[in-house]
């Protein structure tokens, strides 16, 4: 993700190590290791059941293929107790377990067959104390079927649902852009419910392309998301009965700055749809989240990241959906924030009150970037991020939901002089300034040529009052600039402060 950054041509001056103040306490419950004896990178969400989280990793373990782990809420037991990757397992676990009594199931994206290592993915079962693991079914596209199962499996009495993003057949040609499946939970009566279909277009009015996330079930219907296909080609949400009967799209992305792209898994509220999109919305494409009815009507963008202002609010949430939980949604992006990276957030049904619960700082005591959906139990949000951590290789974390920081709300800032040297400069020169009343953010700093065309834009960390960066004389797109003299703005909130520069050959 770092190419979103825009770093090129500029160095933040020495300060990203450091940590920032959050605004709600997050307590860093495991710092996953890597290596044989542990998992790495968990791009999903966990289950809990009573004391005890379980989850799994994408990587790492005995084979370095993922793992399955469980862990006691308070961060104590933690043990490994499935490792994929041994013959005719699965590999690569993207997204989360569910748990019904003493048995977890789950699907891995990869792997599967013992002869073919590039396997289409796989749904297993296994009891919660790590023995009796099964693959109830290995993905292989053969009968024009599905592959690579990208999202959790959701469990309706004894059936399993879930969704593949592509359908392969074993010579490597394209069956179907993914399909809806079932399966009992001893691993018999699979089938596909529904198959989106291959065409030549990204666009087909009636039905998606590449099932994406995770299916939520309400009564007798499932809602599901695809990250291609619709009217415009951005995405769908899409409805469809257990028994395969009723496929219909609920509602098609458009994206622009009045509507999302690429949607992430819906939640089902009664007669009301969530969601996120990871692109699109008025903020400069940095993604929203919406709602709208289970028939598609009242649909309406609630909240639109902002990548082109101020992006303390969180931007670009890849892979998770929000939660309702105390008739509020809470959700995680997996950008943006003070240190750009990541954020948790809180807000309102209606769109009110959006704010952010904890800015991730990165380094040994926080993570970074999270992918997928918090977990609530009682008064306590769970969750993960792919990285940071003492061994930066992703965490497991808790939160207690507590005091708001409002995006953008930044009263009594003032962004003091700011000072360059050497100036002038022929490669690099530091740009550097003091804010009174703010003591952390993410700073907006522009570069400007002498007719006022904006050659530069980054975003520079504050860190106990004091922004900097280093400029070597490039523009966004790396080239160097011409000799002259350039301005430099810094903005944070309604604060800002500019200087100029002296570009010399």
């Amino acid at each position: 993700m770092s190419s979103k950054r825009l770093m090129v041509g500029i160095a933040l001056a020495g300060i990203l190590g450091s940590s920032l103040p959050a605004t709600a306490a997050v307590n860093i419950l495991r710092s996953f290791a890597g290596g044989a004896g542990d998992g790495e990178v968990p791009r999903g969400s966990l289950c809990i059941s009573g004391p005890t989280v379980y989850g799994m990793t994408s990587m790492g373990g005995a084979f370095g293929q993922g793992t399955i782990f469980r862990m006691n809420t308070n961060g104590s037991g933690y043990s490994v107790l499935h490792s994929f990757g041994g013959a005719g397992d699965g590999q690569t676990p993207f997204r989360s377990l569910i748990i019904s009594g003493t048995m977890v199931y789950g699907t891995t994206y990869n792997g599967g067959s013992a002869s073919d290592p590039g396997a289409g993915g796989t749904v297993f079962r296994m009891n919660t104390d790590g023995t009796g693991y099964v693959i109830l079914h290995n993905f292989d596209g053969a009968l024009g079927g599905g592959t690579n199962p990208d999202g959790a499996l959701c469990l309706a009495g004894s059936t399993l649902y879930g969704i593949t993003t592509a359908g392969y057949n074993p010579e490597g040609m394209p069956n179907n852009m993914g399909t809806v499946f079932r399966v009992n939970t001893d691993g018999t009566g699979f089938s596909d419910l529904h198959a989106f279909p291959v065409t030549d277009s990204s666009t087909n009015a009636t039905d998606g392309m590449n099932g994406h996330g995770t299916l939520a079930l309400s009564g007798s219907t499932l809602y599901g998301a695809t990250s291609g296909g619709g009217a415009f080609g951005l995405g769908t949400i899409f409805r469809i009965n257990t028994d395969g009967s009723g496929f219909g799209l609920v509602h098609s992305f458009a994206g622009g700055a009045g509507d999302g792209a690429l949607p992430n898994s819906p939640i089902v509220s009664g007669a009301t749809i969530y969601g996120m999109t990871s692109l699109g919305g008025s903020g400069g494409g940095a993604g929203t989240i919406y709602r709208m009815n289970t028939d598609g009507t009242g649909y309406s963008v609630l909240y639109a990241f902002a990548w082109d202002g101020l992006i303390t609010g969180g931007t670009f949430p890849y892979e998770g959906s929000v939660i309702l939980s105390g008739g509020r949604l809470y959700g995680m992006t997996t950008q943006g924030g003070t240190l750009d990276r990541g954020t948790i957030f809180r807000m309102n049904t209606d769109g009110t009150s959006y704010g952010v619960l904890h800015s991730f700082a990165a380094g040994p005591a926080d993570g970074s970037e999270p992918y997928d959906s918090l977990i609530p139990s009682d008064s306590t949000l769970y969750g993960m991020t792919t990285s940071g951590g003492s061994a930066f290789k992703g965490t497991i974390f808790s939160l207690v939901p507590g005091t708001v920081s409002v995006a953008g709300d930044l009263p009594g800032a003032v962004l003091g002089v700011l000072r360059a040297a050497p100036n002038p400069f022929r490669s690099a020169v530091s740009i550097t300034g003091a804010l009174s009343g703010q003591r952390s953010g993410l700073a907006r700093v522009e570069v400007f040529d002498a007719a006022g065309r904006r050659v530069r834009s980054t975003r520079a960390p504050v860190v106990d009052g004091r922004v900097g960066i280093q400029w070597s004389g490039r523009d966004d797109a790396g080239m160097r600039l011409p000799a002259g003299t350039y301005l430099v703005r810094f903005r944070l909130g309604s604060a800002s402060a500019t200087t100029s520069v002296v570009l010399v050959p």
